[in-house]
């Protein structure tokens, strides 16, 4: 019995390698195709520029067209199943709605005791998050990412490697991913790569743990997703008199978010190996 599982084992590796490259090169190839042309090309036509930026979406797609070619329909249905299920720990929703927003609260909290004060909070701006503007986020990185980095991606990088580490690996693809996007911004201003980087694989670890702790809970993560974009719009609205911009807010901001992930690295137990990973890999080895 031991010795079909493993022939089975060997069988599908190959298929992981291919399904794994496979989503790596639609991941890349079609969002950077768009972003370099939006970045070289002088666009002016508003639908152009938007169809060019939303290209980025096909991360998703990316991770949907990959899952099927990895397990079949099995696998891809039980993707979309965890990219809509509802039911999870209350913690973990406290965590997926409560903690982006932890974080820009400390944040600009802390920037504005170091700058002069901290003024007026402004604890109805909380309603922005049922905004039309910051509800629409959900069909950028969320909707747009989550479904290819979460939902195929992470699963093969956790049977090998600690929920940190898997994080740590996924977070540095998932910067590099973006560098046509702001490359014009990093050029002019170099020291928001590295930021953005240290911030993005901070937000995969959290993200990571999100992913263990609900055994795979996707809707979850897409919801994180969308917070952590959502609460530095609507941060900006609760402390309305901190000036939280430039290089030294960044820097706190980001000081900040570490302590946070390192924190709840230290709370959660992350597992290690092939026996946590979660998602359309099993049923992958199944349907071999």
């Amino acid at each position: 019995m031991k010795d079909i599982t493993r022939l089975e084992g060997r069988k599908s590796a190959p298929r992981q390698f291919t399904s794994t490259l496979l989503f790596i090169i639609l991941a890349f190839a079609i969002p950077w195709a768009g972003w370099i042309a939006l970045a070289i090309s002088d666009v002016h036509r508003p639908w152009l520029v938007q169809t060019l930026f939303f290209t980025g979406d096909f991360c998703s797609v990316a991770g949907l067209i990959a899952t099927y070619h990895a397990g079949g329909r099995p696998a891809l249905i039980d993707l979309l199943r965890r990219a809509v299920r509802l039911r999870a720990p209350i913690v973990f929703w406290l965590y997926a709605l409560c903690l982006p927003l932890l974080w820009q609260v400390c944040s600009r909290a802390l920037y504005g005791v170091l700058h002069g004060g901290i003024g007026h909070f402004e604890l109805t701006a909380l309603a922005c998050f049922g905004t039309a503007p910051v509800l629409f986020l959900f069909l950028t990185g969320p909707l747009g990412e989550e479904l290819g980095w979460r939902g195929f991606l992470l699963p093969r990088l956790l049977h090998k490697n600690s929920t940190l580490r898997a994080g740590v690996i996924l977070g540095a693809i998932w910067g590099l991913w973006h560098l046509p996007l702001y490359y014009r911004n990093w050029e002019m201003t170099p020291w928001k790569a590295p930021d953005f980087l240290l911030g993005v694989i901070c937000f995969s670890v959290l993200l990571a743990a999100l992913y263990i702790g609900t055994r795979g809970n996707l809707l979850l993560c897409i919801i994180t997703h969308w917070m952590i974009n959502a609460a530095q719009q609507v941060g900006k609205t609760m402390f309305p008199n901190v000036k939280a911009e430039g290089f030294s807010y960044k820097m706190v901001e980001l000081v900040v978010l570490m302590v946070i992930t390192v924190l709840v690295a230290c709370v959660i137990k992350f597992p290690r190996g092939d026996k946590h990973a979660i998602g359309p890999e099993h049923l992958t080895k199944r349907c071999s």
